[in-house]
């Protein structure tokens, strides 16, 4: 990494050694190696995930709260709120598990404890990290469905004001003028009636 000078790989083999020898030391170097990945790593936090193994958006601001995401604005009423980072928890878990698997050469753990503590953290990591990676791929199916339907929805409202424009403009000015012709005949009528029933009173009628 430019910013820390420090590889991946370098900072998991500062932790891991040549391999935990006993059920206590696996513990130990699997407790380190969650704060690495989850960036809480306050003894030399160069060495956090989100220092040295990553270089795109953190997940917290500076005042700890969370970075927002990609929004788009599908019309005037309606926001979706997307957008997958490569420290989501489930690529975290998925890289993780897969570290723990390139770092250690799990043959060479003799002690038996040290191996199903290792072991352990391995399956549940990578399972952890391949369901989240089914349930981001489920929001990202979701996320599309909702754009498809908004773009049809607004291509269906573009078609309908554009016949309504091309009516307005497209009008033949006689049939306008006849109509308007026809309003005005109406509107003084209106008004003649209007003016007449003003002037009825009781007094009108027994003369």
């Amino acid at each position: 990494n430019p910013d820390t000078g420090l590889s991946p790989e370098g900072v998991l083999q500062g932790i891991i050694g040549s391999g935990p020898t006993s059920a206590a030391e696996a513990q130990t170097m699997l407790a380190e190696i969650d704060q690495v990945f989850a960036s809480t790593l306050t003894t030399d936090t160069n060495r956090n995930f989100e220092e040295t193994f990553y270089s795109g958006t953190p997940a917290l601001d500076g005042g700890g709260n969370p970075e927002n995401r990609v929004v788009g604005r599908l019309d005037a009423n309606q926001q979706l709120d997307y957008g997958v980072q490569a420290n989501d928890q489930a690529f975290l878990d998925v890289v993780k598990g897969l570290a723990l698997l390139a770092t250690v050469d799990v043959s060479t753990i003799t002690d038996e404890g040290a191996y199903s503590e290792w072991m352990s953290a391995v399956t549940g990591t990578l399972g952890a990290g391949v369901q989240g990676a089914l349930d981001v791929s489920a929001d990202i199916g979701f996320n599309q469905q909702v754009v498809e339907t908004a773009q049809l929805r607004l291509t269906a409202l573009s078609h309908v004001q554009t016949t309504q424009i091309a009516t307005y403009e497209n009008v033949d000015p006689f049939e306008a003028a006849t109509r308007v012709q026809a309003l005005e005949t109406q509107l003084q009528s209106s008004y003649y009636v209007t003016s007449k029933l003003s002037q009825l009173t009781i007094l009108n009628y027994l003369r």
